[in-house]
């Protein structure tokens, strides 16, 4: 794809797509129900095991304890209230990561996107749906030195169930692009 084309993809994706936010971080006690009204979430403070996460069932009084990178910056449940996706901060930058209630337990996967090694990465973008979810990041990759080589957008479905990834499109961008895209809330 010519650079000029993929600049024009970049800024037509940001001013098409609505708002620009900056993610502020959740404070601790801050709570989530699902769609469903069956679970709530609470950010609470870290335990000794890690913990920072309460999920519990509204309708059993069940509590269950689960892990957030923190400051964590966006909660919001998939439609069926069984996958909770965050937006965790992460040194120059930030991921998606899922817990999802499989019936038994509640698992968690960490979403990185294809190619993001070696480099930063960051969510510019997501569309929660019933049980999946589509997650754009805006990437670098480095040089040894630290020095940029090149940025690119990366978006990808995820199943909510499994963290599995398909659907994979990249677009490279300049790194003036890369500067300006910011997070868009989805859907």
């Amino acid at each position: 794809m010519k650079p000029i084309l993929a600049v024009f993809i970049a800024f037509s994706i940001l001013v098409t797509s609505g708002a620009i936010a900056d993610l502020t971080p959740i404070p601790i006690g801050a709570e989530f129900d699902s769609p469903n009204g069956i679970f709530t979430v609470r950010l609470t403070d870290e335990r000794n095991d890690g913990s920072n996460l309460e999920v519990k069932n509204n309708q059993t009084a069940e509590r269950r304890r689960g892990a957030a990178g923190t400051p964590l910056l966006s909660l919001q449940w998939t439609g069926d209230s069984r996958t909770i996706v965050m937006i965790e901060h992460l040194a120059d930058g930030s991921q998606t990561a899922l817990l999802h209630f499989n019936e038994r337990e509640w698992q968690r996967f960490e979403i990185v996107p294809p190619g993001g090694a070696a480099g930063h990465f960051e969510v510019i973008k997501q569309d929660i749906g019933q049980a999946s979810l589509k997650v754009t990041y805006k990437v670098t990759k480095e040089k040894a030195n630290g020095e940029m080589s090149r940025a690119f957008t990366s978006s990808f479905n995820v199943d909510g169930a499994t963290g599995k990834i398909y659907g994979i499109e990249q677009h490279a961008i300049d790194i003036t692009t890369y500067r300006v895209l910011k997070y868009r809330p989805g859907k």
